[in-house]
Order: C-alpha cells, then sequence, then structure tokens
C-alpha cells in the first residue's frame, strides 16, 4: 500500500479485522459501510490522489457494466463495485435499464465490508444527492445517511488538503 500524506488522511490503521479504516482531517473517519462521496470541479482528480494513496486506482463502473451487458450477462448493481475502493461513470446506473437501481442503497450494500469512494457525477447539497433534472427517465434525488462528501478546491496550499468535507446524514 501506498503512503497515505497528511493532506489526504492524518492516520492510517488496521483494525483485527484487517479492514483499511482512514482518520481524516476534522475526526472524520472513512471506514467500511461509509461512502464517500467526491463531488465537484476536479473531482476526477482528488479521486486519482485517494485511490494512489490506498495502492489502488479509479475504477470506472460505466465500463464495468459496457463489458457485462456486451456478454449478455445478468448483473447485480453491487457486483460493479467489486475489487476496488474508488469508482468513477456512475452515470450508467441511472439510465441503463437493466441497471437502474437505488443508487444509494447500490453504493450502501458495496460498502458494507469495506471503504469506498466515488465520484459523484451529479449534485450534492442540503444531504440530498441528485442526479439530472426532475422529469427526466434519468432523474435521481434522495437524502443521504452517513456519508463523507468531499468537494475540491480550486485553490489549496501545501499544507492544507486539496478539497473541503462534511459528514451527511449522521
Amino acid at each position: 500500500m501506498g503512503r497515505v500524506p497528511q493532506s489526504i488522511a492524518t492516520g492510517l490503521q488496521r483494525m483485527t479485522t484487517m479492514v483499511l479504516v482512514i482518520s481524516l482531517p476534522g475526526g472524520l473517519v472513512w471506514k467500511p459501510g461509509r461512502v464517500l462521496l467526491i463531488v465537484g470541479d476536479g473531482a476526477e482528480r482528488i479521486g486519482i490522489l485517494i485511490a494512489e494513496h490506498v495502492g489502488s486506482q479509479v475504477v470506472s463502473v460505466g465500463r464495468r457494466a459496457a463489458d457485462a451487458l456486451a456478454g449478455g450477462r445478468d448483473i447485480d448493481p453491487v457486483e460493479l463495485f467489486a475489487g476496488g475502493e474508488v469508482f468513477t461513470d456512475l452515470d450508467v446506473l441511472f439510465w441503463e435499464s437493466g441497471l437502474h437501481a437505488d443508487v444509494a442503497a447500490v453504493l450502501s450494500r458495496a460498502a458494507k465490508n469495506r471503504p469506498l469512494a466515488v465520484i459523484w457525477p451529479g449534485t450534492v447539497a442540503g444531504g440530498v444527492v441528485r442526479y439530472s433534472e426532475p422529469g427526466r427517465k434519468d432523474f435521481y434525488e434522495k437524502r443521504l445517511d452517513d456519508v463523507i462528501v468531499l468537494r475540491p478546491k480550486v485553490d489549496s496550499y501545501p499544507d492544507e488538503p486539496p478539497y473541503t468535507m462534511e459528514l451527511v446524514g449522521q
């Protein structure tokens, strides 16, 4: 596993179950069962930084879904989040009829036994995630529960995190 810099995490520890737990600035903990949503301009950059520092890479849910569907295989959307910690291209979960699901519930199930970070393709405001616009077939809106939201900062100094952070729904 790569070295975790101060700007990303203030500490790294292993629980007795050998599951990765990262203490973040402000006393927040990214742990199994808790989803980390990376939202806004620059989210991809933060996703890559986090993936690198936990010894992983950013995984495309869209690519995995396309491969599975091209093979004519039925899949549980949770399977798309296997074998990684940081995911992007969630849009497919909103518009692919074979996958359309309660995305917040899918993320919660996928994070049950490990920390999970996703680059959210929509917005998060007032504790509610949104994708698309009301009236559209792919519109999604849901109140969050126990989720950490990271928002990239345009300007940051080397000794501070390149994001702001909030715990939603706790």
